[in-house]
């Protein structure tokens, strides 16, 4: 056949079997649209903050770091960067967040609302998240909240240095509950990270400080006592022993000086320890929400359909080209 001829067969068949491929194509769309527009409407509450980072009390500024400066002891390296998203999804975050109490009484746990939710609007070809009533459940049921938190839970580092902490959900309460829970997570972790080496920075620089206090004492009691007994002994005989004591009370003090001051340092600090970041942007109103558009996938599934259903019928046609260019070949 020529290509004429192809063109006027495949134009003919085409022509008789568009009513229909119209037919079935706008039954697929409505099929598709009524799909879609079924979808349920997902609410995002959205918290902005600055990025976490190590505080001050891991440099070289800290106390203890000061100290060992001036004894020629290398101090600690410090300053990292730590990754929001892989504290969240921490099981020592996440368990926490999904086992913590919500401000809804309907909920005792965190993990029961989000199992709820998730349930609320499933597929026909999904099935349910079902939680056990007994104590030996409990943390099966944390880690299946858990996996529902995990899924809802979605970090965005910005251009402009902040990140952005988005939790989807079907209900917009849980949505901002959950991310205010997250921040608080955040805010908890970060104070017991950065007040824990001040922490034992003044509790070692304390017992220094106690040690040579003792010393100090013991030294002053031996001065004495080499004073006393001047009074009865020849001076060249008790001389040297006192010289050598009063030296050693004034290394003893010069230590002892520097250590006191260590201690107010690494009190101060720690009093003056602060959350690691700062919110820009609170969860809550106005929440982001989505829903699947309808019209352009509708339009989408017609003309495919269409264009599916006109290669089927041209099949044959097709298949007598296949053959008759095989058995020229």
């Amino acid at each position: 056949m020529t290509i004429l001829q192809i063109l006027s067969s495949l134009k003919n068949k085409i022509k008789r079997r568009l009513p229909i491929s119209i037919t079935i194509g706008v039954l697929v769309a409505i099929g598709v649209a009524f799909y879609l527009k079924q979808q349920p409407l997902e609410y995002t509450a959205t918290a902005k903050i600055f990025p976490l980072s190590a505080n001050s009390a891991m440099s070289s500024s800290s106390p203890m770091s000061q100290l060992q400066s001036q004894f020629g002891i290398k101090a600690e390296s410090g300053g990292e960067v730590y990754d929001i998203n892989e504290l969240i999804k921490s099981k020592r975050l996440s368990f926490k967040i999904a086992s913590n109490k919500p401000l809804n009484k309907k909920y005792k746990k965190f993990y029961e609302w989000l199992v709820e939710d998730h349930n609320s609007e499933l597929g026909w070809r999904q099935k349910p998240i079902k939680l056990g009533n007994t104590k030996e459940d409990s943390l099966i049921n944390i880690i299946k909240g858990r996996s529902v938190l995990l899924q809802r839970v979605t970090v965005e580092k910005g251009d402009n240095g902040y990140t952005a902490v988005k939790v989807t959900a079907y209900e917009k309460e849980l949505a901002k509950e959950i991310n205010e829970n997250i921040l608080l997570a955040l805010s908890e972790f970060y104070i017991e990270f950065v007040t824990k080496k001040p922490k034992k920075d003044l509790s070692a620089i304390q017992a220094m400080r106690d040690s040579l206090s003792i010393e100090l004492s013991t030294v002053t009691r031996l001065i004495a006592g080499t004073q006393d007994k001047s009074a009865y002994a020849v001076k060249a005989y008790v001389g040297l022993p006192q010289i050598k004591l009063k030296r050693k009370q004034a290394e003893i003090q010069a230590v002892y000086s520097t250590t006191v001051n260590a201690l107010q340092n690494a009190r101060f600090k720690l009093l003056s320890e602060s959350p690691i970041f700062q919110v820009l942007d609170y969860p809550g109103e106005p929440y982001s929400s989505y829903k699947p558009e309808w019209k352009m996938p509708a339009f989408g599934a017609f003309i495919l359909t269409i264009i599916l259903l006109s290669l089927w019928f041209c099949r044959k046609i097709f298949k007598e080209i296949i053959i008759e260019e095989l058995r020229k070949a």
